[in-house]
Order: C-alpha cells, then structure tokens, then sequence
C-alpha cells in the first residue's frame, strides 16, 4: 500500500471514530424518556417484528423504526401478519427527526441490525442486540466494524451461536441472554389450509422446504460470500423436474425459499417459489409458514436452528462447502453435530426426497444430539420472555448493574 493511500484510510478510519464519539456525546447528553423503541433493520427482520407484538400484549406502547427504503405497505402487511394492526403502532422513519429523537431518548432499544455504526449506549438505557438468528456463518468484516460495545446484552436461541456472538460483539459471557428468538413465538399462528392453498400448495400432501442462504448478494452494494454463486445451476438445470418427480415419488410436495437477499430468484423452476410477497398476500410470514412444513432443507442458514425447535426432519443441501469456508467462513466445526444428513451431491439430494421414510429413530437421536450440542433453547414464548424480563423486573440505575439471567434451555 502506498503512503498516499495509507494516509487516506487513517483519515477515513478517524473520521469515522470521531463521528461515532460525536454520536456517543450527543445521545448522552438527551435526556432520557421513558419510550421502548424496536429497529428490526431493513429487512423487518421477524426478530423485531414479534417484539413488538409481544410489547403491545404486555402494555407497552413499542415505537417502530423503519428504513427510508422500505414501504410503508409492507411494513402494514408485515405488522399484520404477526398480528398486529398497522395502525397499532407509531412507526418511524429512522433518519427522520421524530425517529432520531425516539431512539435517542428511548430507555429500551432493542435492535436486529446495529443502528448506529456500534455507538456504545449511556448507562442509563437499556440496549438489547436481539440479533437476526443463530447460523453456522462466521462474523465478516462488514460485521465487524459494528462491533464495539454496542448493546448491554445479546440474544441467542442457542448457547453455541450465542458464546459466537457475543464475544464477535464485545460483550462478556454474562451478557449473553438465552432466551431464544423471539420469531419463534409466532410458531402460534400456523397458516390455514387456505392460505396453504392460495400460495399454490396442495394442502394434506406433505410440504418439503428447501430454504438455502444467500451466496451473492444484489445492488449497488453487492457482495458474494461463495466463489459458486451458481451453486445450484446443475440441480436445477432441468428447473427441477428430478426434484419434483423424486418428491412426487415418495408423496411430498417441495416449495422453494429464496433468501431475501440472494440476487438468485429461482424464477423458471418448477416449484412454487414462496417470497415474503407471497407470504405476506396470505397474512402470513415465514414463520407463520413453518409449522406446516413437514421437512427441510437448508445448508449455512440461520433457519435451521430455528426450525430444529420443531423436531422435524431436515437434510443440509451444501455442493459448494468447500468454496464457502473459503468465502464467508463457518464458525465452529460446522459438519460436527448437523442435526440432520450432510448432502453434497445432486444424487444424494435426490436419494433425500425420495426415501421412503424421512424421520425415524435414529434421526431423531441425531436431532437430539445436536440439540444438546449447540444449547438449543427450547422456548415457546420467547418473544413474551424477553419482553418480561426487560419490564417486569426492577429497573435499574445503570446498565451494568442488570443481571442477565439465562431462560431454561
């Protein structure tokens, strides 16, 4: 690097300090009010989302923080669809002065992306990192440089994933609450076979999820984490009808997820393809649509954790492992204790779908191994717990002075 381009990202690096030493200052000296506030990031993440359910439930009056770039219809359709009325809420623009205020002036905050480039909060507030899910996926660079103390307390469906982020977040062991994520309390409000209907399913036929993660993303920020962005063009070269016919074979039916971030769309197979649009046309939200799936497959995605709390069948669907450890990275020993068959090969997909039993004994014995491995939290009402324990116990002086107790798991 030349001296001239080192000198360059000195400044840059100490402008951004002193910004964010700006920031520290000026939330210290706001007073504090008494506002619970919730920023589920861009992507409504349902971690935020079912916190704000569960706040209006216990009487609180949870203000929402919303990205410019998201529409107001779907975050209305969002809100609904965790039982929520939109006009339930204040919601907020985060940049606008309104929500600049809310959130500086909030006693509670609870997040799912860091708002405020990792802004360390005055004593006297109580900020939480609910996080968006416990995955294999190690912590990046972009991560990273939101990683001072920014919260008081990180949430964690898994006592594994949760040791993970809480030290990639600057927080100690005892910060680290296990309460589980609060999306899964939503597993309450199971699609109808209506909406099963509506969403081009067959209900009474069982459904096979096949929800992979995001291996490149789109726009003008885009980034890739896997060297095969084209992971799967062989497996769907026929726009899937081996798939399909294999799943038809043994009875199933499959429906495809793309991540909300993957540039892929998986527009042209055979499958219905369900989105968060779709979903969300029926009032639902993917966890909503989780209960009625009666297996998955997944590979590096944060899902499954999630979905293992169910102690359903699950297969991981992985041909490009090698070039993403070598990519994005995986924390942990990944293919350790996977809670179901690690498959790297078209045939041994096509082996998954169609076998004649997909659950059995010694699967469930797996499940339950992993489980006890990665500290499963085996939570139903998250959502509500973590509400409780941030407004039922005694308030506190200073941050550092509430206790963190971990829910049972």
């Amino acid at each position: 690097m030349s001296p001239l381009s080192r000198a360059v990202r000195w400044s840059r690096t100490r402008a951004g300090r002193l910004g964010l030493e700006a920031v520290r200052r000026v939330w210290a000296l706001v007073p504090r009010g008494d506002g619970f506030v919730v920023y589920p990031g861009a992507p409504l993440d349902l971690n935020g989302l079912a916190l704000v359910a569960a706040g209006l439930q216990r009487g609180q009056q949870p203000v929402l923080l919303v990205d410019d770039e998201v529409p107001m219809t779907r975050v209305r359709n969002t809100l609904q669809s965790v039982g929520v009325a939109p006009d339930g809420v204040e919601v907020l623009r985060r940049r606008s002065p309104r929500g600049l205020l809310a959130y500086f002036r909030a006693a509670t905050l609870m997040f799912t992306h860091v708002p405020n480039g990792g802004v360390t909060p005055p004593a006297n507030r109580l900020v939480v990192n609910v996080w968006h899910g416990d995955g294999a996926k190690g912590f990046t660079a972009r991560d990273q440089a939101v990683t001072r103390r920014a919260s008081d307390v990180v949430v964690s469906g898994t006592r594994l994933g949760g040791e993970v982020k809480a030290a990639a977040f600057n927080l100690r062991p005892e910060d680290l609450l296990l309460t589980g994520n609060p999306r899964i309390s939503l597993y309450r409000r199971p699609l109808d076979d209506d909406a099963l209907a509506a969403m081009g399913l067959e209900p009474g036929i069982p459904v096979v999820l096949w929800a992979p993660t995001y291996r490149a993303t789109g726009g003008t920020n885009a980034w890739s984490d896997s060297s095969r962005t084209d992971a799967f063009t062989s497996t769907l070269a026929d726009g899937g009808r081996a798939l399909q016919q294999a799943a038809r074979s043994a009875g199933r039916q499959i429906v495809l997820r793309p991540h909300p971030r993957d540039r892929v769309t998986f527009e042209g197979t055979v499958f219905p393809v369900i989105t968060d649009d779709v979903l969300g046309a029926v009032g639902g939200n993917m966890y909503t649509f989780l209960p009625r799936v009666a297996a998955m497959i997944t590979d590096y995605s944060s899902l499954w954790a999630d979905y293992l709390v169910l102690d359903r069948p699950m297969g991981f669907f992985c041909p490009d492992l090698a070039e993403y450890e070598d990519g994005r990275g995986l924390d942990g020993e990944f293919s350790r204790e996977l809670p179901g068959p690690l498959l790297q090969t078209d045939d041994e997909l096509l082996a998954f779908l169609s076998a004649a039993e997909l659950d059995s004994p010694e699967q469930r014995a797996v499940r339950s191994r992993c489980a006890e491995w990665i500290g499963l939290v085996q939570a139903t009402s998250p959502a509500e717990d973590l509400i409780s324990w941030a407004f039922d116990g005694p308030r506190r002086a200073t941050r550092r002075a509430r206790p963190v107790r971990a829910a049972r798991s």
